[in-house]
């Protein structure tokens, strides 16, 4: 019973996270391609996909065994609510200006959760993917793998990020990252 209880809340704060996505944006799913996304969007194409791992794993691992699950999935329960969190804070400020491929903003976002940190939203990316393998009942070296993994990746796409902001905004960008958590 504890462990569909764990499941229903993960179920239900992604739920929130993509409803107040779709809500933020305020034109719903729009998906508009730069014409060279596709030449640095490879690192959310991956990190999809070990979300995607992530959330099976989660899911498969919350039936293996009660009390293990249960006491995993408590402590995830806690990761994926501070990872929504940072989310929804994110979409939240970016509103309009969050894109599926990466597209500069026409004017730089430091309002809200951006006045404290640069990257909120691959953060809390990273919490929700640590808290699903978390929860898994995978082997711990297996978890270890693929939250390095993800960390790598969101490094490279943070990377990413940040040198086309420099190119678009220049040293207001660097005032503004001057400072800043991750």
């Amino acid at each position: 019973m504890g462990t569909m209880v764990v499941a229903i809340c993960v179920c239900c704060l992604l739920l929130l996270r993509w409803v107040h996505l779709y809500w933020a944006r305020g034109d719903g799913y729009s998906i508009q391609k730069t014409k060279d996304a596709w030449n640095y969007d490879w690192p959310a194409s991956a990190l999809g996909l070990l979300y995607v791992t992530a959330l099976i794993l989660c899911f498969l691992g919350l039936w293996k065994n009660e009390e293990i699950a249960l006491s995993r999935g408590s402590g995830a329960l806690l990761l994926m609510a501070a990872g929504v969190a940072l989310r929804v804070a994110g979409q939240s400020s970016l509103r309009a200006a969050f894109s599926w491929y990466w597209g500069a903003p026409e004017s730089l976002v430091t309002t809200g959760i951006y006045k404290w940190i640069k990257h909120p939203l691959l953060i809390g990316y990273f919490l929700e993917v640590a808290s699903l393998l978390l929860a898994s009942s995978t082997s711990s070296w297996l978890v270890a793998t693929l939250a390095g993994l993800c960390a790598l990746l969101l490094y490279f796409q943070a990377v990413g990020e940040e040198k086309r902001l420099l190119t678009k905004f220049g040293e207001e960008w660097r005032a503004f990252a001057r400072g800043k958590m991750a």
